[in-house]
């Protein structure tokens, strides 16, 4: 087959121009296409693999937050544990030591009388307890005094408890630890 061309010099010259510009642009606009879909495929790779490592970091996480909850419950039982050891190095400079106090309590209580609470904070020694009758509580204040295990040891507060059986004497007890009265 035979292709003859019609167009004058100038035109077909102008043609061929306009193609091959036709055909840059197509090649242009494919390869932009193309560098958007390759950029989007990157993009989802990487977020793909961005998902990936996030999830092991997420379990790795969790698996070293079960030693750190752990390690900070004994940090908090250690500063506990702190906090005791200087209240009990406070009684032993004062030359009260935790067992002395206690065999004082033991001594100076009666068959007649019990505790019920024994709390110690700065110093100071709250007894609570109950007794038969208002002669063991003030047996039992005698006895406190005579060990000198408490200074300053006061009733601040007595009254019949009527819902125990037999009605008894509910009493509270204060004192500063260590000091002579």
């Amino acid at each position: 087959m035979i292709t003859i061309d019609l167009l004058p010099p100038e035109d077909a010259d102008a043609a061929a121009a306009a193609r091959r510009a036709r055909t840059l642009g197509m090649r242009i606009a494919a390869t932009g296409v193309a560098a958007l879909l390759l950029g989007h495929a990157v993009l989802e790779i990487a977020t793909v693999v961005t998902q990936r490592r996030l999830v092991h970091a997420g379990t790795e996480l969790a698996a070293l937050e079960r030693p750190v909850a752990a390690l900070r419950r004994l940090r908090e039982r250690q500063a506990a544990l702190r906090q005791r050891l200087a209240v009990i190095a406070g009684l032993d400079a004062r030359r009260l030591s935790p067992a002395r106090l206690l065999a004082a309590l033991a001594t100076a209580a009666s068959p007649q009388l019990w505790l019920t609470e024994v709390t110690l904070a700065e110093g100071r020694l709250r007894l609570v307890g109950y007794a038969a009758d208002e002669q063991a509580i003030t047996d039992f204040l005698e006895r406190l005094r005579a060990a000198r295990a408490l200074g300053a040891v006061d009733l601040e507060e007595a009254g019949r408890d009527e819902r125990a059986t037999p009605p008894a004497r509910r009493f509270v007890v204060a004192g500063r630890v260590g000091e002579d009265g």
